[in-house]
């Protein structure tokens, strides 16, 4: 049986991490969800399918709440958040479609394409330096492509696609970082919006019959939303009070965490 209080806590600890980095809550969710479906039957060779959909599902509730909060506090970008999310909505369920749902998305593919994704992340976090003021007027085609490329990024890891969205304002738009994380947790509302649809009404190779439409687990997909709805808010009205330069070294430092629980067990896969 599934621990719902484990699940919960991780959902606080999802939701919290969303709403202070604008990355959704993905980041604890891919840990933590192998873990209680393997538990309830989901076999080895469709995990990483019901671990995207679920963290998915989650990423969905913390970017729901925390996009209250910054619309409660005037900090939600309404037309950049449109264009971003639709684009990243669009790619990112074509990429479940033809890629992640198929047999051929496994397990270590998908570990090696977190590591080496996070990877380029931590490296660009430490090298590359945040660019403030002579914000332009942000052109729509830019905009589309960075949506399209955060959506395929979210489908393919389950991380939501603030992982792009926020290096790509910031570094290519010249978007001060919590712009540019406000407008993440938007896009990432729309995006993992259509993928819960999509995962809710697609047929699983392998069926659990453990409370599921389609990939999505109820009672785990349930117990994390609740930590994330109560979490996302605090993140967010904690990141609107910390700098700029230390959200980016909270961002590294789960970036770290995440690839090194990762290579642990990819390189257990490779033994075996």
């Amino acid at each position: 049986m599934v621990d719902q209080f484990l699940l919960f806590l991780a959902g606080l600890a999802g939701g919290f991490i969303a709403g202070l980095l604008g990355i959704g809550g993905g980041m604890v969710f891919i840990i933590v969800l192998p873990f209680a479906l393997l538990e309830i039957g989901v076999p080895e060779t469709e995990i990483v399918q019901y671990t995207i959909a679920n963290s998915l599902f989650g990423t969905f509730f913390a970017s729901l709440s925390g996009n209250i909060t910054h619309v409660r506090t005037k900090t939600f970008y309404l037309r950049e958040v449109l264009y971003i999310g639709i684009s990243g909505a669009v790619a990112s369920i074509l990429f479940l479609e033809f890629v992640v749902n198929t047999p051929y998305y496994s397990k270590t593919i998908f570990n090696v394409f977190l590591i080496l994704f996070l990877g380029f992340l931590l490296i660009r976090s430490f090298f590359i330096k945040d660019k403030k003021g002579s914000e332009g007027k942000t052109k729509r085609n830019p905009l589309i492509v960075s949506g399209s490329l955060a959506g395929a990024v979210s489908s393919l890891s389950g991380l939501g696609g603030g992982t792009v969205v926020i290096p790509m304002l910031n570094n290519y738009f010249r978007f001060d970082v919590k712009k540019a994380k406000s407008i993440s947790i938007g896009m990432i509302l729309i995006s993992t919006g259509a993928n819960v649809i999509y995962n809710m009404n697609a047929t699983p190779m392998y069926d659990i019959d453990y409370y599921n439409y389609g990939y999505i687990v109820m009672p785990i997909a349930i117990s994390l939303s609740l930590g994330v709805m109560l979490a996302a808010p605090i993140g967010v009205m904690t990141s609107l009070k910390m700098s700029s330069k230390n959200l980016k070294l909270v961002f590294a430092i789960f970036v770290a965490m995440i690839i090194v629980d990762k290579a642990i067990e990819l390189i257990s896969m490779l033994w075996d």
